[in-house]
């Protein structure tokens, strides 16, 4: 950037251009003329440091910093409209000296501003100074400030590169050649506008000095304003919901909390929060950041159906969610609450009052009330009653202590939970439960906020504890049912309207909730769990479940739901710490399994669960490997699957890979080659993993895995382990390698793939072929039938038959059942059976950027299933997912093989299964709305021998 002086203020001797603003005439002049003459007295070259000090005695705001923070705040691709627009184009070219940007609060003023500074900068041809406005900093609403920090961006600039630059900026600075630009930001925050904006219009006046101005279009600086250039932002609807639209998009995709969310949830988020944001970026990340604290989809459909209209109403719900632990009680939920007498079966109907608004005529100014929901009125109100001294004015039964509160909400909840009502256990129709929550308005709050009340209530009370075995030791189990009803309810959709229409929009008030270990980790007390498993030690292995899903032992859904303190009271209690569970998987098999190398069932193990949990602390891994948990190659493959790189050393320690035996090492290798991440590749192979290695359970090298995935990376870690590139022509032809061009290795892969995998017969024999080395073997070598067909399936001289379709195919989440393609097994032993598929998704999805061009977070795959006359026999095997967001066919064979399979694996039991005329299926599979499995062709191929009686 040129260094020619700014001409901000006139030469010595001129009126002055801030001789009228207050706050900035005689103590600004004196301070100007005792710095110039300090300067002129000791220095003729000023230095860095002085300039230094000088910017220092100016104590100007901190603008570079509020300037980054705010433009991290712009997502790429938003602001791109000011450019275009007419106003701000005649601004950039001086025909107009001012521009004013008027919008309403959080529509993104200070965005725009920050993106106009940034492009501004980038341009040799212009200077720019700015000053952001910020009513949570005082000092930078000051006028004097204001002009402060501005001229020290101009000192400032300069350092270390103009003799006389002190002297000169304080005397008079001179003008420049190239255009000058200054950005004020948020005038409606200034403490005093109205002088500001004369000096600023002072400023307008100079030669080649631009200003651009944002704030809200208040009556009063905007007729200030009203003759210059306006863009508002109100009437630039379709560009701002165009900026906002964007916005939605990068936090649903970066956010971490949020871009875990299925693909449906953030469709239904982007459209809900498009449609009602009415051009105010503030209001819009509000509710993304309510948002991210929803745990089901339920809970988020609830909380777009019920977003606040503006943002007042946004901080207001904000504000009644900082609570102690429990939601706000409503007047209806207290007024039922008065009917408990802790203990009894029944509600008291004497103590209902008869106008539930009586509640606030007798708190009197204590409390207040607002949409229904009760507070208290003031801090001040909350600081009298958490006093200790109300013993001695003999208020002590209206003391909040912390505790003795709890512990009173505790035992109400506990003995609502207990009515005699509830004896008939769940409600079984939606008319009944609908019923049941408007006839019993305390139930929900009981049944969901019981936790955060045991949890700071008195260890060991005697009282609660008697409530708690009552209700889940009872052997009719109909209160427990009945209360696990509404907690599972309450949970997947977040808390009822007022008149109970969510009841038709969600089937889950027919699930009656978990079975009783459930409990242990849900209660989220220690001590209680101690006591219950003491009393009920056979919980402690137990698997909880309901009837979508199996959450595992106490210990497994204590670690999924990270509540360390119930992960120590079971380990206490005697838990298996090395137990398997089927954790957080799907009973129907559509699931996507936290740690999981397919879709379907997995038993796993918690520290597996531990690793899949991304606490980010790895609090779950640290406990369990203390306590002494049981390191496999289950575990290394969950930490490998997951990029835990923190953890793999560790377990590697007590796992090293010279103890695992041949396929597990395959397995973890090609685990971490299909993550992509060179790191965790070379990490195994350091800890003896061969580069070489053949994965039995999808019969893929580990070059085949790193070539289907494209990762150049991982190819180069493997070549340089030694692994030979020899064999890529039995997996790829060179049309396959295109991609591979510009690396160094792609001229001997071509060499190599010239044969290219279809014309390879390695293995494949005709049934007529397979005939002939039979006979020749028995009758010319006179071999026994039985040993000369083992010779011939010890030499892999297999018959082979192949079925292929060459056809796309579109398969979504409501495509219909079907196979793309099927083949029926022939007469004979099976051998192995090969998958070939071409396929890719939609080329884009919502899912974290750092999952994109891997198969994590991939919601398209392809099963298969056997099928004996129409019936599936024995659960889907997964077989392959698609790379996520690859809008390009991959190519991916999957050999299944009964010679390479592990004895005990799920694998070698699924092939043993299959018999003659079975039909196997392979099924283009999709989930969620947006995903699509484009199918461009598929092989399957079944290997065989003849039966010893042919």
């Amino acid at each position: 950037m040129s260094q020619q002086p700014a001409k901000i203020v006139r030469e010595q001797g001129d009126n002055g251009y801030f001789t009228g603003a207050h706050h900035f005439s005689i103590s600004e002049a004196q301070f100007i003329e005792d710095n110039r003459t300090t300067v002129n007295h000791n220095y003729s070259t000023p230095s860095d440091k002085h300039l230094q000090d000088l910017i220092a005695k100016l104590q100007p705001v901190d603008n570079e910093t509020k300037h980054h923070s705010i433009l991290e705040q712009k997502q790429i691709g938003t602001c791109t409209w000011l450019p275009n627009n007419p106003g701000y184009i005649s601004w950039l070219s001086s025909e107009e000296r001012i521009l004013c940007l008027f919008g309403q609060p959080g529509s993104g003023k200070s965005v725009l501003c920050s993106s106009v500074i940034e492009e501004l900068q980038s341009s040799p041809l212009t200077q720019v100074i700015y000053h952001y406005c910020d009513f949570r900093d005082q000092h930078s609403t000051n006028v004097k400030t204001i002009f402060h920090s501005l001229l020290a961006q101009l000192i400032s600039e300069l350092l270390s590169t103009t003799d006389r630059v002190v002297d000169w900026i304080i005397d008079h600075l001179s003008s420049r050649d190239e255009q000058q630009y200054v950005v004020i930001d948020a005038l409606d925050e200034c403490e005093d506008f109205e002088p500001l904006i004369h000096c600023l219009l002072r400023l307008a006046s100079i030669p080649k000095v631009s200003l651009l101005l944002s704030s809200r279009q208040e009556r009063d600086i905007y007729e200030l304003l009203c003759d210059h250039s306006i863009i508002s932002l109100g009437d630039e609807g379709m560009s701002v919901l165009a900026d906002i639209i964007i916005h939605i998009d990068h936090e649903l995709k970066d956010r971490r909390q949020l871009s875990r969310f299925p693909s449906s949830v953030k469709a239904d988020i982007a459209l809900a929060l498009m449609e009602k944001a009415d051009g105010m970026f503030r209001w819009v990340q509000c509710q993304l950041d309510s948002l991210m604290y929803c745990r089901t989809a339920g809970a988020v459909k609830e909380a777009l159906l019920n977003l606040p209209s503006t943002l007042y109403e946004t901080y207001e719900r904000i504000l009644y969610s900082i609570d102690a632990k429990a939601r706000p009680l409503t007047l209806t939920e207290i007024n039922s609450a008065l009917q408990i007498e802790v203990g009894q079966p029944k509600l008291n109907e004497d103590f209902c009052l008869f106008d539930e608004e009586d509640i606030l005529s007798i708190c009197k100014s204590l409390v207040m009330c607002h949409s229904g929901v009760v507070s208290l009125s003031h801090f001040t109100v909350k600081e009298f009653l958490v006093q200790e001294t109300l013993a001695d004015l003999n208020l002590g039964h209206y003391t909040m202590c912390n505790s003795l509160v709890h512990r009173n909400s505790s035992l109400c909840c506990l003995t609502y939970l207990l009515l005699d009502a509830f004896k008939m256990g769940p409600a079984t129709s939606k008319e009944s439960y609908a019923q049941r929550l408007k006839e019993y308005p305390f139930l929900p709050y009981a049944a969901t906020q019981l936790p955060d009340h045991l949890l700071s209530a008195p260890q060991n009370d005697s009282e609660i504890y008697s409530l708690v075995s009552r209700l889940l030791l009872d052997p009719t189990l109909h209160n427990f049912n009945s209360f696990s009803q509404t907690e599972h309810f309450m949970a997947n959709i977040g808390y009822t309207s007022r008149d109970y229409k969510v009841l038709g929009r969600d089937p889950s008030y027919i699930d009656f909730g978990q079975c009783l270990p459930w409990f242990i980790p849900w209660c989220r007390t220690a001590w209680i769990a101690r006591r219950l498993l003491h009393e009920r030690p056979d919980w402690l292995h137990t698997e909880s479940f309901s009837s979508t899903w199996f959450c595992g032992t106490p210990l497994h859904l204590a670690i999924l739901r990270g509540d360390w303190d119930i992960a120590e009271a079971v380990l206490d209690s005697g838990a298996d710490i090395d137990k398997k569970s089927n954790t957080g998987v799907s009973i129907n098999n559509t699931a996507y399994t936290s740690t999981r190398s397919f879709r379907g069932l997995k038993r796993i193990s918690a520290l597996e669960v531990a690793l899949g949990s991304m606490s980010p602390l790895g609090e779950g891994v640290k406990l369990l490997l203390g306590r002494g948990a049981k390191v496999s190659s289950a575990e290394l493959n969950a930490a490998l699957y997951h990029v835990r790189e923190e953890f793999i050393p560790l377990l590697l320690e007590q796992c090293p890979v010279s103890q695992l035996q041949l396929h597990e090492r395959s397995e973890i290798i090609v685990t971490a080659v299909r993550t992509g991440d060179p790191r965790m590749v070379q990490i195994l192979l350091d800890a003896g993993c061969d580069p070489e290695s053949i994965d039995p359970g999808s019969g893929k090298s580990t070059l085949q895995a790193a070539f289907e995935l494209r990762s150049a990376g991982v190819i180069s870690v493997l070549i340089e382990a030694g692994a030979s590139l020899g064999e890529v022509h039995r997996f790829a032809s060179p049309d396959q390698l295109d991609w591979a061009s510009r690396h160094k290795w792609y001229s001997q892969c071509l060499n190599d793939a010239s044969m290219g995998p279809s014309n390879s017969k390695r293995g494949f024999y005709s049934t007529e072929e397979l005939q002939s080395i039979r006979d020749f073997l028995v009758v010319t070598l006179r071999l026994p039938l039985n040993v000369a067909t083992l010779v011939m399936d010890l030499a892999e001289q297999w018959a082979n038959i192949r079925v292929s379709k060459n056809k796309r195919v579109d398969f979504t989440e409501n495509s219909a059942e079907t196979p793309y393609i099927r083949l029926a097994m022939p007469n004979g032993n099976l051998r192995s059976i090969i998958f070939i598929t071409s396929s890719h998704d939609q080329g884009y999805s919502g899912e974290s950027e750092h999952t994109k061009g891997t198969y994590q977070c991939s919601h398209t795959w392809f099963e298969a299933a056997i099928m004996r006359q129409g019936e599936q026999v024995g659960d889907r095997r997964f077989i392959q997912a698609n790379v996520q967001a690859a809008s390009q066919s991959r190519t991916h064979r999957n050999i299944w093989s009964i010679v390479r399979a592990d004895r005990n694996s799920d694998l070698l039991h699924w092939m043993m299964s299959i018999r003659a005329q079975d039909e196997i299926w392979m099924l283009p599979k999709a989930q969620y709305p947006g995903w699509v499995n484009y199918v461009q062709a598929a092989e399957i191929t079944i290997c065989y021998t003849f039966p010893d009686s042919d």
